[in-house]
């Protein structure tokens, strides 16, 4: 369980799993039923607060809307009766359903459906109808934390974690069929043939929600057929289209995400294009812009000192690489920009100090122990040097490493060393001027 917790979020919803397997089981439902799970109930709460703190941090509870506690509550028990209908018919698959700026007909008349269910479920109760009622209170156990009562995100829905829940509707479907089959054999052929149209029917469904997942670009361009009122489509496209270079498709992407009151992530992600394509000037302005929405965050600052790296202004870059490194000790590019700075300089104690701070977190990155044993050399710590050359050559046994540590070696007056450091450079295409 606590394994499972660390794993995923969802799990909070076991000990209650274990409450509907109670009563499936015909165990007597009192308090002491659920006392028994104390520490299961903890578990879930501790991770579940702890999980929403993350979530905040992450800034995956941001949202564009405003709706208060009641409307909240029509969009939930909108959202419960469009998981039921999916279970059956599952239309219009997307990873992102974002919430309408108001509610609508829909969302108001859901509620007295979902009155209406629960008192037919409480008369099921009554009669003992225990199929449907483990199978539903499995199913709801499973789903109520995906409602957005009192969550909040960019959608209000979310297919992909229906799949533990569904085995509760599941239960009730094949309970009954089993039952209709037990009591109705001369049906059995049809019923199969009807259930294995229905299995293929999904089948070919799943192979067609295959191909939208194939990249950020089908899966985003797929979101945007249906919803182009929100930003994080555009968003994410963006992001995909940048990393092909493709800026000028990106930017019509990230500009249409911040017509629709894109937040401090999408004005980082455009800065990072214009960074790319060495509009520096324009990469600090948005920087800007994202620091003063969210001035917690240790990317924006290393992103914004690199710009500034980039137009000279070094002594304020060193600046934002300090803040930022002072927020997050753990973000490790600010190190390694910071490292290159103070190498330009000629400031060569602190430039191996900065990269040793990046070691501890890429230990297996050769060009890293290379500049290290550059610094160690120009501070005249050979025999150390000699170490960082040989580190990066056991990752990376380039020819630009050996020489660099035969030249070394030829220094601390070890030319057997030397020689055959500069031999092996020279076999590996390495030009070698002496």
């Amino acid at each position: 369980f606590i394994i499972g917790l660390f794993a995923k979020i969802q799990m909070v919803a076991l000990p209650l799993s274990f409450i509907a397997v109670d009563y499936w089981y015909n165990k007597e439902m009192n308090f002491k039923v659920i006392i028994q799970k104390w520490p299961y109930f903890l578990g879930s709460l501790t991770f579940g607060l702890l999980g929403i703190y993350m979530l905040q941090g992450q800034g995956s509870l941001e949202t564009n809307t405003n709706f208060n506690l009641l409307e909240r509550l029509f969009i939930g028990a909108y959202s419960l009766l469009v998981y039921i209908v999916k279970f059956v018919v599952p239309y219009k698959m997307l990873p992102l359903y974002a919430y309408s700026p108001t509610l609508d007909w829909m969302h108001y008349i859901s509620m007295p459906i979902v009155i209406s269910l629960f008192i037919g479920l409480f008369i099921l109760y009554k009669k003992d109808k225990r199929a449907v009622i483990f199978g539903f209170a499995f199913f709801f156990f499973n789903i109520v934390f995906l409602l957005q009562i009192l969550g909040a995100g960019q959608g209000y829905l979310a297919d992909r974690f229906t799949y533990i829940a569904y085995l509760g509707l599941i239960f009730i479907v094949c309970y009954y069929l089993d039952q209709y089959l037990k009591n109705n054999a001369a049906s059995s052929t049809l019923m199969y043939s009807i259930s294995g149209i229905y299995i293929i029917l999904l089948s070919f469904l799943s192979y067609k929600q295959i191909g939208y997942w194939k990249n950020s670009g089908t899966l985003w361009s797929r979101v945007l057929e249906f919803q182009n009122n929100t930003s994080l489509p555009y968003n994410n496209r963006a992001n995909y289209l940048r990393d092909l270079k493709l800026y000028d498709q990106a930017l019509l992407d990230y500009n249409r995400a911040i017509e629709l009151k894109a937040g401090h992530a999408t004005y980082n992600s455009r800065a990072r294009l214009f960074f790319n394509k060495n509009e520096n000037q324009k990469a600090i302005d948005d920087y800007n812009i994202a620091i003063n929405l969210q001035p917690n965050k240790a990317e924006y600052y290393v992103n914004r000192g690199a710009a500034k790296a980039r137009l000279g202004i070094l002594d304020e870059a060193i600046k934002d690489f300090d803040k930022g490194l002072s927020i997050d000790p753990t973000w490790k590019v600010g190190y390694l920009n910071r490292s290159i700075i103070y190498n330009q300089a000629g400031n060569f104690q602190k430039a191996l100090e900065d990269i040793d701070q990046y070691l501890k977190f890429e230990p297996n990155n050769s060009d890293i122990w290379y500049e290290g044993g550059r610094c160690l050399r120009a501070l005249n710590d050979l025999n150390k040097a000699i170490t960082y050359y040989s580190n990066a050559i056991k990752i990376n046994p380039k020819g630009l490493y050996y020489l660099e540590r035969g030249k070394t070696y030829k220094i601390l007056g070890q030319e057997a060393q030397a020689q055959s450091d500069i031999n092996k450079a020279r076999s590996l295409g390495e030009p070698v001027n002496f």
